[in-house]
């Protein structure tokens, strides 16, 4: 499997939503409404909230 660097994005959805991620490798992003899809790549963290201030959360994936 070939190695990429990490990214993060933050981006404001229509509802005053706000998402926060970290990734690797490439990662799709859809918004459907309130809905919000990731495609591809890994996921090394996410926060989804209605408030522009992130408090931390982890998520766990499978290796």
């Amino acid at each position: 499997m070939e190695e990429a660097d990490s990214f993060s994005l933050e981006l404001k959805a229509p509802g005053n939503f706000f998402l926060k991620l970290i990734a690797r490798g490439k990662v799709t992003v859809f918004v459907f409404g309130g809905v919000i899809v990731l495609v591809g790549g890994t996921v090394l963290w996410i926060n989804y909230s209605q408030q522009p201030t992130f408090l931390p959360a982890e998520i766990h994936s499978q290796q």
